[in-house]
């Protein structure tokens, strides 16, 4: 999940209660909320896709390289089946979003289906409300649906945070052994963590954070110190020095960033203020971007092989599937991490569909592959 990189702290914190008053909203209009344990849509009540062979996608700015490699994923899979697609992009600013939205349904055009990448997805519950009531497909992609929503889309296609919150838990774990090899934590001991996250509220923060405590929870780590708004190099290096004096008083020993380029600013805070990242502090980061020296280095221990190209063609392929057969299978199905070749797809697609993310410590990265494609050439864009 790449999050915006720029957002001023008041524009946000206006947002998440334009947020509560959209979801109580569509609650009061919509009865009783969605349930949220992946039940799907009957495949009578599957929305055909519109007339025209065009995807109207609502999305980030390409400016930003994970939505750029992402767009370029989507774009190959719909033009070799003969669709086109257009972007609606926003610069991480739901307002601009919702307005966007409201401008292409009072078109009353009928493209084959709308995707909904929202920038906040609380705020823009009563966007994706008027995406679903023009009675077309509505597929989001990138962050999972907050509760209360389900309801209005027709299927979810592209990253799991939980699942990557679990992957980042398991390299930390990983981490803690590795420490307690070489006798710089006594085993038994806790390891004491640091976690440096996305913006507040947001669900890629609440469920990367989640599955990485589900996973961790009573098994020796302790978090001691954390630190918010750190989405790329520059915010994660903000981020890591605000809270480098606890990082020195509670003697840390690994440091989670929920993706890799905030884990490069942390990297880049811990030299400078005297540590040795590889040694006497392990970066884990929840999601490889950008390039991997870090990890090739050895300066950061591990990450998620979770490619911004292949989400892409991955959300895409879904939207194929589902044109070629409009029906939706309740449930879930997890795309399994082959490496040489991409795995055969469902030919009914299920109600939430998810891109793997496999844990990869830094020795396994040149080696490496998902999907018939190296780690390097897939985490390097």
């Amino acid at each position: 999940m790449k999050i915006p990189t720029s957002r001023p702290r008041a524009r946000r914190q206006a947002w998440l209660a334009v947020a509560a008053a959209s979801l109580l909203a569509v609650v009061a209009a919509c009865g009783s909320s969605a349930s949220s344990d992946s039940s799907g849509s009957d495949s009578s009540d599957a929305p055909k896709p519109g007339t025209d062979k065009t995807v109207i996608a609502f999305v980030r700015t390409s400016s930003d390289t994970y939505q750029a490699a992402w767009q370029r994923g989507v774009k190959e899979v719909l033009s070799e089946q003969g669709y086109d697609v257009k972007f609606v992009e926003n610069n991480a600013d739901q307002a601009e979003q919702n307005s966007q939205v409201q401008q292409q349904v009072g078109t009353n055009k009928s493209p084959a289906a709308w995707v909904w990448m929202p920038s906040d997805a609380a705020a823009g519950a009563a966007s994706l409300k008027a995406l679903h009531d023009t009675g077309l497909p509505v597929f989001q992609v990138n962050q999972l649906p907050t509760k209360n929503t389900e309801q209005f889309i027709t299927a979810y296609a592209g990253v799991n945070d939980v699942i990557n919150g679990e992957a980042s838990g398991e390299l930390v774990l990983k981490a803690k052994k590795q420490l307690e090899a070489t006798g710089q934590i006594a085993t038994g001991d806790d390891a004491k963590v640091a976690v440096v996250k996305f913006y507040p509220g947001f669900a890629a923060t609440i469920n990367r954070l989640k599955g990485f405590e589900d996973v961790t929870k009573g098994k020796g780590i302790e978090i001691v110190a954390s630190a918010d708004d750190a989405v790329d190099a520059t915010t994660g290096y903000q981020a890591a020095l605000s809270i480098i004096p606890v990082i020195k008083s509670k003697g840390v020993n690994i440091v989670y960033a929920q993706n890799d380029a905030s884990a490069s600013g942390v990297i880049r805070a811990l030299t400078e203020s005297g540590f040795t990242p590889g040694k006497d502090v392990l970066v884990v980061g929840g999601n490889c971007r950008d390039d991997v020296s870090d990890l090739t280095s050895g300066r950061q221990f591990g990450t998620g092989l979770q490619a911004a190209q292949l989400e892409g063609t991955f959300s895409a392929q879904m939207l194929v599937n589902y044109f070629a057969n409009p029906a939706i299978k309740a449930g879930e199905y997890s795309a399994p991490a082959t490496p040489d070749a991409l795995p055969e797809w469902p030919k009914e697609i299920s109600k939430f569909n998810y891109l793997p993310n496999p844990p990869i410590t830094a020795d396994e990265v040149e080696d490496a592959k998902l999907w018939g494609q190296s780690m390097v050439d897939l985490c390097s864009y």
